[in-house]
């Protein structure tokens, strides 16, 4: 009986351990919105910025 409750025990931690991972998924996908985001708007900003300076209308201050 006692090896039955070992393994019950075992299989509990799995189980625990396996909700906690499911429970924070949601918070792994905002991050990664958020991230996204962020790299976009940097990508747009220098993407502005150079073609600025291709056509030279860069301000002292932008440069």
């Amino acid at each position: 009986m006692s090896r039955r409750n070992e393994v019950d025990n075992a299989f509990g931690g799995m189980d625990t351990q396996l909700k906690i991972r499911y429970d924070l998924i949601p918070n792994l996908v905002s991050v990664v919105k958020k991230y996204a985001e962020h790299e976009r708007e940097l990508l747009t900003n220098i993407t502005e910025l150079r073609s600025k300076v291709m056509d030279g209308q860069l301000s002292n201050d932008e440069k």
